[in-house]
């Protein structure tokens, strides 16, 4: 009976110490587990942390206009969040100022796949496609921009830009009118619907705009330039003379204001000061044969007779193949007695599409026996 109770005794000691060790070793795998799991989540958090720094950090490089980096920083963020719709048209912007349109569009029409209501990735296509001239991509990129948040009035006024390249004016004076009703600061706004009046051959109205855009930007300079064009239309030449000369001062390095300046002022019969400005035109820009034809064509006025060849003979260098600058010369040519020389340049502007010249200066077309 005692032996009983002994052995009773010794296999309730050796259970419950059986299950004392087991707990103890139970205890030790479940911290251990923890441990590991609690391991696993910081470092998921750390490396999520990571690729979120790589947003941040592409976002700097875009301020700083360091587009290059930015788009290596938004791609190395994608590849944790393929899935945000931001990411693609951050990079899409990154690319497009790097000039890489395909890319960019590319980001874009991804961005509108994983979210498809997205006005601004339709707008920003809209900026790209317009870029690259494809203008009807571009204007129902704009127009779905507005279909879907009617307040992005910078929507409204590229739309309009954008129908002002397409020819249809009339359609782009209402984007621009929605803009101005409701932002009438927006210069930009008034130049372009100034522009659209100017096409369609309303200058006064135009010339209202361009004031309007001056008032509201004293230093714009596309909307002085298109007030002078304006004003030149409707023979408000000393106008036009104070508009281009404003552009020469904010854009004193630009060759193709100086030769607008020397047509203003040969029209206003100042030659002497037109001579300047071409003069001037020909100096920054030496390769442009506009500027010697229009400076031939004024040394005939000023019977600068050499200078007047010099200028179409160096017309031709720059480009050969315009009829007209031949046509020039020779006419100086044939005023000064040289008729042979007169004549080599009448065949080579009438084989350029000019058959008036048979009538002109027949004797030139005479067939010799």
């Amino acid at each position: 009976m005692f032996r009983f109770f002994i052995l009773i005794l010794y296999s309730s000691l050796c259970l419950s110490f059986f299950y004392c060790s087991k707990t103890e070793e139970n205890k030790e795998f479940l911290e251990d587990n923890t441990k590991k799991s609690n391991l696993s989540t910081n470092l998921e958090v750390e490396k999520q942390q990571n690729f979120l720094n790589y947003i941040i950090l592409g976002d700097r490089a875009f301020k700083k206009g360091k587009y290059r980096a930015a788009v290596n920083y938004y791609t190395s963020a994608l590849r944790k969040f393929s899935q945000k719709h931001e990411l693609y048209n951050k990079r899409g912007i990154a690319y497009w100022r790097l000039s890489l349109y395909d890319k960019a569009i590319n980001d874009f029409e991804r961005s509108l796949k994983l979210f498809p209501n997205n006005s601004k990735s339709f707008y920003n296509l809209g900026e790209v496609y317009a870029i690259k001239k494809e203008y009807n991509k571009a204007l129902n990129s704009f127009s779905k921009a507005i279909e879907l948040d009617k307040s992005l009035l910078k929507a409204y006024y590229k739309r309009g830009n954008v129908k002002n390249r397409m020819g249809k004016y009339k359609d782009a004076i209402v984007d621009f009118n929605y803009v101005i009703n409701r932002d009438d600061s927006h210069a930009g706004a008034y130049n372009s619907r100034g522009l659209a009046k100017y096409n369609l051959k309303r200058y006064n109205e135009a010339i209202t705009d361009f004031t309007i855009a001056i008032k509201n930007n004293n230093k714009y300079i596309d909307a002085y330039y298109n007030r002078g064009d304006a004003r030149y239309k409707v023979q408000n030449y000393f106008g036009s003379l104070d508009d281009y000369t404003k552009v020469s001062e904010l854009l004193p390095k630009n060759s193709l204001i100086y030769l607008d300046l020397a047509i203003v002022k040969e029209k206003m019969n100042n030659l002497v000061g037109a001579l300047e400005s071409y003069n001037k035109s020909i100096a920054l820009r030496t390769n442009y044969d506009q500027s010697y034809y229009a400076r031939g064509k004024l040394k005939i006025k000023l019977s600068d007779y050499a200078g007047a060849i010099e200028d179409f003979s160096t017309a031709i260098k720059i480009n050969p193949k315009r009829g007209v600058f031949y046509l020039k010369r020779g006419e100086v040519y044939w005023l000064i007695g040289k008729q042979e020389d007169a004549c080599r340049n009448f065949s080579s502007a009438f084989k350029m599409g000019d058959n008036s010249l048979k009538l002109k200066y027949p004797r030139c077309f005479i067939k010799k026996k």
